[in-house]
């Protein structure tokens, strides 16, 4: 699942002396940002934050928290940009 996302690269190889097929998982780019950097920071706990039920959930109910309906519709008071 990770190699199909990108997230890890897959690479297929035959040994040389048992004519064997196997797959080699290496990390991708991608991983730079999930994995902690020379001075111990990562963007993990970041990603968890914004895609936990918590921070979802609210996202959903902006329309009806609005009362104009579209939460990024300007208000009526509100000038023109």
């Amino acid at each position: 699942m990770l190699a199909g996302h990108n997230v890890l690269t897959c690479r297929v190889e035959t040994g040389e002396l048992d004519g064997k097929v196997e797959r080699k998982y290496g990390a991708a780019p991608v991983v730079k940002f999930l994995a902690k950097n020379q001075n111990g920071d990562s963007m993990a706990p970041l990603f968890n934050m914004a895609l936990s039920k918590a921070f979802m959930d609210p996202l959903y109910c902006l329309k009806d928290a609005s009362p104009w309906g579209d939460p990024f519709r300007q208000s009526p008071w509100d000038k023109p940009i």
